[in-house]
């Protein structure tokens, strides 16, 4: 059990509670009994907040990991409201976007610095973060890349068909969701300074969507370095381009399967009009210097869908983030 006790307003009130005491003889009663009520009020406020500081963090040998609700988290939010209906099954807002949690993963050997670097994560299809976590084993993969970073992981829609992040999606509504973040770091003493350093955005499947919304106006674009789409390129390829076309510096990765080859082609063909240099690579025939590249398409013939994402490990592990 993890917490700090708040910073509330018990000792004003205490001291006009004890200063009343000292001038009984010149105070009404009804003075007296307001500060006693004040007194009591701040410091239930104050025991009441310090229980919700108190934070369960499960403990591995990769590292710490707890869940909190956030405000700023994708749902739930107006878009989903009513619910959704993908073809003729309906997904309702009580069961699949009503969840609040933002879970964080702070790898084994972390060093807090003046800055920070995140990782969010963004989960497809008929998922939620505990089936992913475990599934995908996304905190082995962050602690073994030894990259000094902590990962953020926010519920998307929940065990549904569905492409849609809610609140994520509208403008600033990343860095709200990325400034409550580093507060609750910062309150949880896993970082000292509430300073953000690079962010990577990384996603599986249908997380395109949340991710090309986040890059076009998310409110962070300037702090976003790196990209990995783990088969993920159904969509808003133009989005994706104008962000890699930006920066000569800023890091694209994409892996994909052979449906979605075309769509790769499509984007491979965009930059080449530009005059960008990229790389296009068969997955099994990749060696450690080919991921130094900055724009980097990976064609993953005998892989599965879902196992795209074992090579998130690996893009981690050639980041421009520091080392452990």
């Amino acid at each position: 059990m993890i917490g700090k006790f708040p910073d509330c307003h018990v000792f004003p009130f205490r001291w006009l509670l004890v200063t009343t005491n000292f001038r009984e003889n010149k105070q009404p009663n009804n003075m007296k009994n307001i500060a006693l009520i004040l007194y009591r009020f701040s410091v239930i406020f104050c025991l009441q907040e310090f229980m919700l500081l108190a934070t369960d963090w499960e403990t591995t040998s990769a590292g710490k990991l707890a869940i909190f609700s956030m405000e700023h988290a994708p749902y739930p939010d107006t878009s989903r409201v009513d619910g959704y209906t993908r073809k003729d099954e309906f997904y309702p807002a009580a069961i699949h976007y009503n969840d609040q949690s933002v879970a964080i993963f702070v790898p084994a050997g972390f060093r807090p610095e003046k800055s920070v670097d995140l990782l969010f994560y963004f989960h497809g299809h008929n998922n939620n973060i505990r089936k992913s976590l475990d599934k995908f084993s996304l905190r082995e993969m962050v602690f073994a890349s030894g990259k000094n970073l902590i990962l953020v992981f926010p519920q998307g829609p929940k065990d549904a068909r569905d492409s849609g992040y809610g609140k994520l999606e509208s403008i600033g509504g990343f860095k709200r969701l990325a400034v409550e973040v580093l507060d609750t770091l910062k309150m949880e003493r896993v970082i000292e300074h509430q300073n953000l350093g690079s962010v990577i955005l990384a996603g599986h499947s249908g997380t395109y969507r949340v991710i090309g919304q986040i890059l076009k106006q998310g409110g962070m674009t300037d702090k976003i370095r790196e990209v990995y789409l783990l088969d993920a390129t159904y969509a808003q390829l133009d989005i994706f381009e104008d962000w890699i076309t930006s920066d000569g510096k800023k890091i694209f990765r994409s892996i994909f399967t052979d449906h979605l080859a075309p769509e790769n082609v499509t984007l491979m063909k965009n930059l080449s009009r530009q005059n960008l240099p990229f790389k296009l690579l068969a997955e099994e025939a990749v060696v450690a210097g080919d991921l130094e590249n900055r724009i980097l398409f990976l064609h993953a013939a005998d892989l599965s869908h879902a196992e795209t994402v074992n090579w998130l490990e690996r893009f981690l592990r050639n980041s421009l983030v520091p080392d452990k």
